[in-house]
């Protein structure tokens, strides 16, 4: 999975004038599904690659929005699609700075021209410092990033829709391809008995890099959803358990599914 920035230079040539209208629709639905932005070719993207939209320019540039390309193929050769899952409106909120980017991350180019350069080695750190600034200012955005499109996680079929009080672990939504939209209440109760500490190589990102980053983990059902077929009321304690993103990826990684007890013995402590 690579991380590309994407740029947006506002002018009266390229303006957004419905910048307002998609923050609150994003709002509502949690994502803007088929978003999409202009950039030199499409054919290095990938489904889980994730997308950055920096302001240029010199009125307060920074990171706006965020999301993740779903599509196995881009349809188009210079536009570039992808599911919208943050968005701020530069006129009202706070952009994650380009001078806190810079000073953070100063190996990066944080003032390029076109779309597409790639954020390489710091991928994850752009991506910590991003979930922190939204959880400051109080953005309450549900990262796409947080859902692993692995295949043995992406169905055939959709899951049957079931109340969210019976907590289902996901129902399929069609983006591109399915995508499983995890339960929040689930992961919540989660959480609560194993706390936000990886269950396999035991990091804790609010102890390693600070409170700011406290509670970022990701949630690994044990047994993987595509082998469940149809939706199924889950025991939050025993079916799920918090892993880092890294851990996440070893678990399913060459389109197997590991245990986390399989994935311990291997962790070279």
């Amino acid at each position: 999975m690579a991380a590309y920035l994407l740029v947006w230079k506002p002018s009266a040539e390229n303006p957004w004038n419905s910048i307002a209208r998609d923050v609150a629709k994003l709002k509502r639905r949690g994502f803007l599904d088929n978003f999409g932005w202009n950039v030199r070719s499409t054919r290095k993207y990938k489904p889980g690659d994730r997308l950055y939209l920096l302001k240029a320019g010199n009125d307060h540039p920074g990171i706006m929005a965020s999301g993740s390309v779903v599509a196995k193929k881009q349809r188009e050769r210079k536009v570039v699609r992808f599911v919208c899952d943050a968005l701020l409106n530069p006129h009202e909120d706070e952009l994650l700075s380009r001078e806190v980017l810079e000073r953070k991350v100063p190996d990066t180019h944080w003032r390029p021209q076109p779309s597409g350069d790639c954020l390489y080695a710091n991928a994850d750190k752009v991506e910590l410092l991003w979930r922190a600034h939204l959880k400051r200012i109080g953005a309450k955005s549900k990262l796409h990033s947080d859902v692993f499109l692995n295949p043995d996680e992406i169905a055939g079929g959709s899951l049957e829709a079931v109340a969210v009080e019976q907590l289902p672990a996901g129902s399929v939504r069609m983006v591109v391809v399915n995508a499983y939209e995890r339960n929040p209440e689930a992961r919540t109760r989660c959480l609560a008995f194993h706390k936000a500490r990886c269950s396999a190589c035991g990091l804790d990102f609010g102890k390693r890099y600070g409170n700011g980053f406290a509670g970022l983990i990701h949630v690994h059902h044990v047994k993987p959803l595509s082998e469940v077929g149809i939706a199924y009321k889950v025991n939050p304690v025993k079916d799920l358990l918090p892993v880092c993103p890294n851990c996440h990826a070893m678990l399913h990684w060459g389109g197997k599914t590991r245990t986390v007890n399989q994935l311990k013995k291997l962790v070279v402590r």
